[in-house]
């Protein structure tokens, strides 16, 4: 997207007190500052999606002595002036994992070119609309998806999905088959694991995953996990496992899913 707003618009403003933010997901929102303008008190945001977002500032703004905490965030093509996240002079950034559950793909900036967090210098604070010499640097996050744009095979699937997290798009209108050998994809996320059918296409031309014993065994992860506009069909045994202790804090989200001839056990257990 384009890293220019079109209307005086901002999506959540905080200006005092404690604001958390769990498992939000942002979404083609367009604002003339930031999609999130923290100006003072604490600002936790856990869980949390940034997605075909465009402001003229950043995705969040952290004003000056404000406390912020992130932890296992994505952000994914999203367009920005001043970087993903405008950290303030004074400001507080606590990035968990040292920033490794921190993730961004497809940045579109502005002439400030910060595809991650613009640091402000704590002697010279930048003035509205001028930036030169207030500028500290800018922190770049780590990349979210493998490299392919989308997946068509099982095999290719199951082969990044086992070994990292992240989004993976399965190819508009593609059919991944499992034969008979192929087995479940396992999904142990550290951090946060999407498969979705590609977002840019329309409902009737879905995704839909056939055949095999097993789809997909989810394992005690640690960040959240979500299935999105997926067509299950014809799972000899169960479809999607999700195995979680009784004291996990971890979820598991299935949107705009379908089930379709599971024999078995059951489709989703």
């Amino acid at each position: 997207p384009d890293a220019v707003a079109e209307s005086e618009r901002r999506w959540l403003r905080s200006t005092n007190g404690t604001v958390t933010l769990i498992d939000c997901y942002f979404n083609s929102n367009t604002a003339n500052s930031s999609i999130v303008l923290h100006g003072a008190g604490q600002l936790n945001v856990t869980d949390s999606v940034f997605r075909e977002n465009i402001a003229s500032d950043s995705m969040l703004d952290l004003g000056p002595e404000t406390e912020t905490v992130l932890d296992n965030m994505l952000f994914d093509s999203n367009g920005v002036q001043s970087g993903l996240l405008w950290v303030s002079a004074n400001a507080t950034l606590d990035l968990l994992g040292n920033g490794g559950s921190i993730c961004a793909d497809n940045t579109s900036t502005g002439e400030l070119g910060c595809p991650g967090a613009y640091l402000e210098t704590d002697n010279e604070p930048c003035e509205e609309g001028d930036y030169t010499g207030c500028l500290a640097g800018c922190s770049i996050f780590g990349t979210c998806s493998p490299s392919n744009d989308c997946y068509s095979t099982w095999e290719n699937l199951s082969s990044d999905v086992s070994s990292n997290d992240g989004v993976f798009s399965l190819c508009s209108g593609s059919t991944l088959e499992l034969s008979d050998s192929d087995g479940a994809i396992e999904i142990l996320s550290a951090n946060k694991t999407v498969i979705q059918c590609n977002p840019s296409v329309d409902d009737e031309e879905g995704c839909v995953i056939i055949g095999g014993s097993r789809h997909f065994r989810v394992i005690n992860p640690v960040g959240s996990v979500g299935f999105e506009g997926i067509t299950f069909v014809n799972a000899d045994e169960l479809s999607v496992e999700v195995l979680m202790g009784k004291d996990s804090s971890s979820d598991v989200y299935f949107d705009s899913c379908k089930w379709e001839a599971s024999l078995g056990i059951a489709a989703l257990s």
